[in-house]
């Protein structure tokens, strides 16, 4: 019968070489002994002593499971599997620590070895044991272990934790003597332990899988590189139409003995071609068939001319690494130590960009190398790829290890021929290709023949006919057929097949003709115009970014979509371009692109300047203003307004360079254009507010235009977008110029929910192409190409923040990760440092006498562990405490005693604690600042109610605590999860607002695309920012967020209206900078000037505003107090009696929160004690409807409900109080309404005086 060893034996060898079997089967304790004896020696004579004593339990613990076995299995085939333990240094400390958790057998002497449940506990130790042998010898096993031992071997030892705790378990229950008891209390033990082992074993496996994917999505981050596998789907796809293209290469004996990797063969191959002979096409060819080789590993490049991302030695090492590791993810945790090392955002060290990738290779047995295309790099880094593909193939030659073969394809141009002309070289000639290229031209002029209704013969005839003068040139013919198959006549199908051009270039003229000279002057201006574009663009252009550019007018910065091309590409363009499977237009060959280079009727100078003026015009569109409302940001999407931002955001700048290294020749004309769209950009775009340093040797470049006004700003822009690309901006409100990603994310975002809500999928892909759930970092190639669906994007997402990963097994904070690397190294110090004080001194109080927290502000580790001794489990709840001054975590915490709070931290059972304990810990951990842990918590509690998140948001945002604040509003229990609480969204904004916490506003609108509409209270995120003065912020709002500072509320209350009445001058100099000469920004602009002007009493500034009479005059403020009411408030008669003098105050306004039951002139007055004041003001007789009048007014922090007279009384004010009386006595008591004309005659008396300015009298 087969015994639970016979399984784990038959799965353990499965993985064995037969070599390795015998070792195992002849290893004994002896020689396992002798050998650790031998090593000891060795090291002894080294002078390199590593106690080796440390095995003791190990080698103790299995001698006593040899004897045992050997009796219960009557056995001893098993037991060498247990001693085969590479005698490595290495290991010692994991022996070390298997030892001391595995049961002395000879103690449960008690035990009837014979018993049948005890063969299921050896069985599991048996299990065990094996398994760790595997793991550990997977690492030794590996190639190149020798150079990623350090980093994977930390994966491995978080991955035999739970071979300990099973280990454990397994003492235990040999310690309960549950082995003794009756045969149904032994099988529900027996039954525990299994469910706990498949348990551990589940959770283990999760907790790898998600380390695994962090790994990844860090490494992937660093490396930043190109898609290679995009650029090899694009070639498989182009010969999918032809079967078996391309499959005569791997018949050459050359190529046969090249693929065949072995000691006898070079490792070098040069394949070269003329150009156009499909040599991309053969590279994929040659891919594929290493690919299906047993045991063989591909990795490939391919060179793009003029593409940063595809021709360099830099971008083709890191598309490399990446493949690699892909390959072979054992490698993640070498390059993740690589990547968490060093001091930059990405790979940029040429020289650890080499060591790594020969690790990488060292990691395969046989591995392909194949690169395409070099020649389309520039000479020097032509050059630097020989090199290092040089040494690396040397490298391997070296070690013996010849894993490396390396192919090139290219053309044999000057610098490539002098490179490789000592390789084994195979020259692709139309004997090697003519076959494949007559059957295309058989397939495309049967197309021809049935659209044009041809005889057979004449089909028959027009394929050789090509096929023979394209000479091996597989493009020569492809571009002859499609030239044929545009025809739209078949006159002017058998004319043209009459005078087929003889070689590329006349082909390449005769396609010019068709273009140029025989369309229309429309067509000929827009094939001229798109063709330029093509050439100068940073990068392929897709069909729905140039429809974008076509709709827009530089001149006035306007969008049409009317404007719109109703015909495609390849109408305008022809067979001189082509429309990859990414939708990215492209010239249809490098000599094609040389040829249009050369052509003298393509504006290319216009165009660049043209292409540059339309990415800034883009970026100053009306429609990436901050304070546009939902509704109109929707029908811009609508319209295709956005088409062209992802391009214009990120290459704007780029293009603006190339030309002002041309601006020489350029005319006075063309510069005057373009200095007016780039005034128009920064006046619309650049916070002038932000405060960020800069070199000026960055941007030397935009000195010519240093006589300009907007020059200053202009650089600033540029070195910002410079920043953000390079995924180098921090969370830091003096950084923020430009903005304009926060505008686009909250587009993108509205873009998701009308896809996912709305279902109009169908209806955005015309407009703004494929994979519409983007990435939000610009220098991240998934910004503009994106995902197809939104999960896949957010997982994607998980690669940018937070990438820097504790790997220490156990660390709570393991699944939070860090933002910057800088954070990650302090995190390691405060909490996994080992603790040693050679001053610590023995402690022996007791239990009872004990006072954890004070025993914690002093560092007594021995006293916290006999308080932890309490509970075998858990800490309770009540012992964590209420409040941060007695509670042993936030006062370990607080005196930084790390190593005490990890404890406490683990021994927390989070999953069951109340929300109330929840928020206290939290919000008493931010209250001393302590960001880190009061993150872990947060990570850990999912049952938070949004009323909590939001009160805890408030104090992180009061204590500018921005980072826990991002945190909040991820956390499942915000109101940010549910996108139905919109209204709540914007109060959060709000929030941030009023706190003036920049980047918190950035997340919220750049991540979570809250909608700056109405809040709940009726007013903007722009109207809070212009009641708090937010100035900086506003500029955000407007510039990034592109909100619609023209906006009003339900009231009609705009921003502009608020910032005017509560006096906020520089806030609508910032806001409204542009605007400036619109009356309206004027009119409030002189309202908030006459506010401050009645504030300062300036009796001269307040009438020279009056005077001009454009501006509102009446308007109550926060407070409820017009520019009249504050002259009375504040005392000043002289600006008191200007107002007085006027026959447009509204005297009595109030405000209609008030219900007209807020004070008025007399009770400001009196209650300011100034009696000439309420002199001047009850001889106006424009107040005597107040004088027993009473009204809500706040005196010395009291409300009070009273009359002008008894709020004099109130204040004591003797003087006030006989104005007053003296006053109605002259009116006659109750008879107040008759006596306006003594009023009146009164103030004709006080009118006679002229007006002082200066002192008051």
């Amino acid at each position: 019968m087969a015994t639970p060893f016979d399984r784990v034996l038959k799965e353990f060898k499965a993985d064995l070489a037969q070599h390795e079997i015998d070792d195992f089967n002849f290893t004994t304790a002896a020689d396992l002994k002798t050998a650790i004896s031998k090593l000891q020696e060795k090291q002894a004579s080294e002078k390199r002593m590593q106690n080796l004593r440390r095995l003791n339990s190990f080698v103790e613990a299995m001698d006593q499971y040899d004897k045992v076995v050997s009796v219960f299995l009557n056995a001893t085939d098993y037991l060498g599997f247990i001693w085969a333990s590479e005698a490595l240094n290495t290991l010692l400390d994991a022996y070390e620590e298997i030892g001391e958790n595995l049961p002395l057998l000879e103690q449960y002497d008690s035990l009837k070895f014979r018993n049948p449940y005890l063969q299921k506990i050896l069985g599991f130790l048996y299990e065990d044991i094996l398994k760790f042998h595997h793991q550990a010898m997977k690492h030794f096993r590996r190639r190149a272990w020798e150079k990623i031992f350090n980093a994977t071997w930390k994966t491995f030892r978080s991955s035999f934790r739970n071979i300990l705790q099973n280990l454990q378990s397994h003492k235990r229950l040999l310690d309960s003597q549950t082995l003794l008891m009756g045969v149904k209390e032994t099988e529900v033990a027996i039954e525990e332990l299994q469910k706990m082992r498949r348990a551990l074993e589940d959770e283990f496996t999760r907790s790898q899988e998600e380390e695994v994917k962090k790994r990844q999505r860090t490494v992937v981050t660093w490396l930043s590189a190109a898609d290679s596998t995009s650029d090899h789907d694009d070639s498989l796809a182009a010969q999918e139409s032809l079967t078996d293209s391309g499959k005569w290469l791997l018949k050459q004996d050359l190529i046969r003995d090249w693929i065949v990797i072995s000691p006898v063969v070079e490792p070098w191959l040069w394949i070269n071609g003329k150009p156009g002979a499909g040599k991309t096409i053969l590279a994929s060819t040659l891919i594929e068939e290493c690919r299906a080789r047993t045991g063989s590993t591909v990795a490939y490049f391919y060179c793009k001319h003029g593409d940063s991302t595809r021709d360099n030695v830099m971008a083709l090492t890191r598309s490399i690494i990446l493949q690699l590791a892909q390959l072979k993810p054992t490698l993640f945790p070498f390059l993740l130590e690589k990547a968490l090392s060093s001091s930059t955002e990405s790979l940029e060290s040429p020289k650890a960009a080499k060591e790594i990738l020969n690790v990488a290779i060292g990691c395969f047995d046989n591995l392909y190398l194949i690169i395409d295309g070099i020649d389309e790099c520039v000479k020097a880094q032509k050059k630097e790829i020989s090199s290092w593909m040089r040494s690396a193939v040397a490298t391997s030659l070296a070690s013996t290890a010849e894993n490396l073969h390396c192919c090139f394809i290219s053309q044999d141009d000057n610098d490539t021929g002098k490179l490789f002309r000592s390789f084994p070289t195979f020259t692709i000639t139309a004997q090697h290709n003519g076959d494949d290229i007559l059957r295309y031209c058989q397939l495309q002029a049967s197309e021809i023949g049935a659209t044009f209704d041809l005889p057979n013969q004449d089909v028959r005839s027009l394929a050789k006919s090509v096929s023979e003068r394209a000479d091996g040139m597989f493009l020569y013919a492809k571009l002859v057929m499609e030239n044929l198959s545009s025809q739209i006549s078949k006159a002017m199908l058998r004319k043209e097949i009459e005078s087929i051009p003889h070689d590329i270039n006349q082909l390449y003229y005769r396609i010019r003709i068709r273009i140029f000279d025989e369309s229309s002057p429309q067509e000929r201006n827009m094939a001229k115009k798109l063709l330029s574009w093509l050439l100068c663009a940073k990068r392929p252009l897709k069909w729905h970014e140039v429809q974008g550019c076509i709709c827009l007018d530089p001149e006035d910065c306007s969008f049409d979509p009317d404007r719109k091309l109703v015909r495609d590409v390849k109408h305008f363009c022809g067979s001189l371009v082509e429309v990859r499977r990414s939708g990215a237009i492209a010239i249809v060959h490098l000599t094609a692109k040389l040829f249009l280079e050369h052509e003298p009727e393509l504006p290319r100078q216009t165009e660049m300047l043209n292409l540059t003026r339309l990415c800034f015009s883009q970026l100053a569109l009306d429609s990436h203003n901050m304070n546009i409302t939902q509704d109109s940001t929707r029908k811009y999407v609508l319209t295709g307004h956005y088409a062209f931002t992802e391009y214009a955001l990120v290459h704007a700048f780029d293009h603006l360079h190339d030309l002002c290294s041309q601006i020489e020749i350029t005319s006075a004309s063309d510069y005057s254009k373009l200095c007016g769209t780039l005034r128009s950009f920064v006046a619309r775009r650049v916070n002038v507010f932000a405060k960020e340093t800069f070199s000026p040797t960055s941007v030397d470049s935009l000195e010519v235009f240093k006589k300009e006004d907007f020059v200053t700003n202009l650089k600033r822009a540029a070195i910002y977008t410079k920043n953000l690309r390079r995924g180098s901006m921090k969370d830091n409100a003096e950084t923020l110029t430009l903005e304009l990603d926060v505008k686009l994310s909250k587009v993108r975002s509205m873009m998701e929910n009308m896809i996912l809500r709305e279902h109009i999928l169908a209806l955005l892909e015309p407009i703004y192409g494929d994979n519409l759930f983007k990435c939000s970092y610009l220098h991240c190639v998934s910004f503009q190409e994106g995902f197809k669906n939104q999960h896949s994007r957010d997982t994607h997402l998980k690669k940018h923040e937070r990438s820097f990963y504790c790997l220490l097994n156990g660390c709570h904070s393991s699944m939070v990760g860090f933002s910057t690397a800088e954070n990650l190294e302090k995190h390691k110090a405060d909490y996994h440092s080992a603790v040693h004080d050679g001053n610590s001194f023995p402690w022996h109080g007791t239990l009872e006498s004990l006072e954890i927290v004070e025993e914690i502000k002093r560092d007594n580790f021995p006293a916290f562990e006999l308080w932890l001794s309490q509970w075998e489990g858990f800490i309770p709840e009540r012992e964590l405490g209420m409040f941060s001054n007695s509670d042993p975590l936030i006062t370990a915490s607080r005196f930084k005693r790390y190593r005490i709070l990890e404890l406490i931290l683990e021994k927390t059972d989070w999953d069951s604690m109340e929300t109330h304990t929840y928020k206290h810990l939290i919000g008493g951990l931010l209250k001393i600042h302590d960001e880190e842990t009061a993150t872990r918590i947060l990570s850990r509690c999912n049952r938070l109610p949004n009323a909590n998140m939001y009160g805890l948001f408030i104090r992180s945002l009061n204590l500018g605590l921005d980072s826990v604040a991002k945190i909040l509003l991820a956390h499942s229990g915000s109101a940010l999860s549910d996108p139905s609480k919109t209204m709540t969204h914007t109060t959060y904004l709000n929030t941030a607002i009023r706190y003036g916490r920049q980047a918190v506003l950035r997340e919220l609108l750049h991540i979570y695309g809250v909608d700056p509409r109405l809040d709940t209270k009726g007013r903007t995120p722009l109207m809070e920012a212009a009641t708090y003065n937010q100035v900086e912020i506003a500029s955000y709002l407007v510039e990034v967020g592109k909100c619609d500072k023209w906006a009003a509320d339900k009231k009609g209350t705009s921003a502009l209206k608020i910032a005017g009445r509560q006096g906020n001058e520089d806030w609508i100099l910032s806001t409204f900078r542009e605007d400036l000469q619109n009356p309206e920004v004027q009119a409030w602009l002189r309202t908030a000037q006459l506010r401050n002007a009645v504030f300062d009493g300036d009796d001269r500034a307040v009438t020279e505003l009056l005077s001009s009479n454009s501006l509102f005059v009446d308007e109550l403020d926060e407070s409820g107090c017009s520019p009249w009411l504050w002259a009375v408030r504040k005392g000043h008669k002289n600006v008191a009696r200007i107002f007085l003098h006027r026959t447009d105050i509204l005297f009595h306004r109030k405000c209609p929160e008030h219900n007209g039951n807020g004070p008025g002139a007399l009770h400001y007055a009196a209650s300011t004690g100034n009696e000439s004041m309420m002199q001047m003001l009850l001889q106006s007789s424009k107040f005597l409807d107040q004088i027993d009048k009473r009204s809500h007014i706040t005196l010395k922090g009291r409300t009070v409900w009273s009359t002008p007279l008894d709020i004099a009384k109130h204040c004591s004010d003797q003087e006030t109080i006989s104005v007053i009386e003296q006053f109605k006595a002259s009116l006659g008591q109750g008879n107040i309404q008759e006596s306006d004309g003594t009023a009146l005659a009164l103030l004709g008396k006080m009118e006679d005086r002229p007006l002082e300015f200066g002192s008051l009298e």
